[in-house]
C-alpha cells in the first residue's frame, strides 16, 4: 500500500465519521431548538370570564339629571334603565353562570393541554437524552476508528520505513554481490560446487549405501570428486557386502556398480589396478549395463583391459564385458575408435589384442552390419576396410 493510498484511506475514514456523526449532531439540535420554542412560545391562556369582559366594556348608568326637563324622556328612560336592571340582573343570573361554566371548561381544557405539553417536553427530553446518548456513542465510535486509524497509519508508515530501508540494503547488496560475481563467479562457483560435492562426500562416508541418492549428482560433479575418497567409500561398502559384491538384494545391490561406474570415469588406470574393483567387474559386469559411460570413457576402459594380463576364465569375461560396452552403441563407438587411429599397425595390434580374447569378439558386428556396407562399397569404404582386417586378424589367428 503506497503513502497516497494510506492518506486517501485515512481520509475517507474522517469524512465518514464527520459525515454521520455531524449530521446526527445537526439533527438532535434541530430537534430540541424545535420542540423548545414550539412548547415555550405556542402557550395561550384560554380561561375567560365576565370580569374580564366587563373590564373591556365596564356598566354605565345613563345620567338621568340632564333630561329632567323632558318628563316623556325621563319616564321613557327610567323605563330603559329598568329594562337594563332587568337585563343586568339576567345577565348576572344566567349569562354569568353560563360564561362561569364556559370558564370552568376552558380551564379544565387548558389544564389538560398543559398535561399534554409536559409530556410532550418530557418526551423531547427523553429524545433529546437518547440522541445525546447516541451522538455521544458515534463520537465515541468516531474516536476509537480515529485512533485505529491512526495506528494502522503509523504501523504502515513505519513498515514502509523498514521496507524502503531494506530495499535500500538489498540494493546495496545487489551491487556487491553482482560486482563479486564479475569480478570472482567462476571462482565462487567452484568453491560452492567443491563444498556441496564435499558434503556429499562426508554423509556417503557415514552411510555408504546413500550412493543410490547421490550418484547422477556426483557424475555431474566428476571434476570435484577425489578417486581416492569414492575408493575409500567404496571399500566400505565391501566390508558390508564382501569383495564379491554379495549383497545384491536392497540398496546394497545396486550400491556397487554406480561406485564402480564413479571410479571408471574418474580414472580407468587406477580403478582396474585396484583387485577388489577387477574382481568386482569380472564377476558382476553384466551390472554396469544401465550405467552410462561416454565413447572416449568406454574406450579407455577397453584399452586399461586389454593391457592387462588374465587366465584363460578371466580372458572370457573380460571378453563379454568389452563385447557388452562396444554393442551398448551397437558398435558405432568402436568404428569411430578405429577411424581415429591413423597408423594401420596399431590398428591391427588394437584388433589382434581383442580377438586374442575372443576369437568370435566381432562376429555379431560383422553378421549385423557387413551386409549392409556391401550394398554402399563406395559410402562405406572405411568401414568395410575395418571388416576385412578383422577377418584377417582373425584367421591369422586361428591358424
Amino acid at each position: 500500500m503506497s503513502n497516497k493510498d494510506v492518506t486517501k484511506e485515512g481520509i475517507d475514514y474522517l469524512k465518514k465519521i464527520i459525515n454521520w456523526g455531524g449530521g446526527v449532531l445537526i439533527a438532535f439540535l434541530l430537534i430540541f431548538l424545535v420542540g423548545f420554542f414550539i412548547t415555550q412560545c405556542s402557550k395561550q391562556n384560554y380561561t375567560n370570564s365576565l370580569s374580564s369582559i366587563e373590564n373591556v366594556t365596564p356598566y354605565k348608568e345613563i345620567d338621568k339629571s340632564v333630561l329632567e326637563s323632558s318628563g316623556q324622556t325621563t319616564k321613557t328612560l327610567n323605563t330603559i334603565n329598568s329594562n337594563n336592571d332587568a337585563i343586568r340582573s339576567y345577565l348576572n343570573k344566567e349569562v354569568k353562570s353560563q360564561f362561569d361554566n364556559v370558564s370552568n371548561n376552558i380551564s379544565a381544557l387548558n389544564s389538560q393541554i398543559a398535561n399534554l405539553y409536559t409530556i410532550l417536553n418530557n418526551s423531547l427530553m427523553i429524545m433529546s437524552i437518547v440522541l445525546g446518548l447516541f451522538t455521544l456513542i458515534i463520537a465515541v465510535f468516531g474516536f476509537y476508528i480515529s485512533n485505529v486509524i491512526t495506528a494502522r497509519y503509523e504501523q504502515i508508515k513505519k513498515a514502509e520505513k523498514d521496507v524502503n530501508l531494506m530495499m535500500s540494503r538489498v540494493k546495496e547488496y545487489n551491487e556487491i554481490i553482482k560486482d563479486a560475481l564479475n569480478k570472482n563467479g567462476q571462482k565462487l562457483y567452484k568453491i560452492y560446487r567443491q563444498e556441496h560435492v564435499n558434503s556429499i562426500l562426508a554423509d556417503l562416508k557415514q552411510n555408504v549405501e546413500n550412493i543410490e541418492y547421490y550418484h547422477s549428482e556426483l557424475v555431474t560433479n566428476l571434476a570435484y570428486l577425489s578417486f581416492n575418497e569414492v575408493a575409500e567409500c567404496f571399500s566400505k561398502l565391501l566390508e558390508i557386502g564382501g569383495t564379491d559384491g554379495g549383497i545384491t538384494n536392497g540398496p546394497s545391490g545396486e550400491s556397487y556398480p554406480r561406485y564402480i561406474n564413479l571410479l571408471l570415469l574418474l580414472d580407468v588406470e587406477k580403478s582396474l589396478d585396484n583387485a577388489n574393483i577387477l574382481k568386482y567387474l569380472l564377476i558382476h559386469y553384466q551390472r554396469l549395463s544401465n550405467l552410462s559411460f561416454t565413447q572416449l570413457q568406454i574406450f579407455k576402459i577397453v584399452r586399461a583391459l586389454i593391457n592387462k594380463d588374465y587366465n584363460a576364465q578371466d580372458k572370457r569375461t573380460i571378453a563379454s564385458l568389452i563385447q557388452s560396452l562396444f554393442a551398448r552403441y551397437n558398435y558405432v563407438a568402436f568404428e569411430f575408435y578405429l577411424r581415429d587411429i591413423d597408423q594401420i599397425d596399431e590398428k591391427k595390434e588394437f584388433i589382434r589384442k581383442l580377438l586374442e580374447f575372443n576369437n568370435e569378439m566381432f562376429g555379431m558386428y560383422i553378421a549385423r552390419w557387413k551386409p549392409d556396407y556391401e550394398s554402399d562399397k563406395q559410402k562405406y569404404c572405411n568401414q568395410l576396410a575395418n571388416i576385412e582386417l578383422i577377418e584377417e586378424i582373425k584367421q591369422e589367428l586361428s591358424q
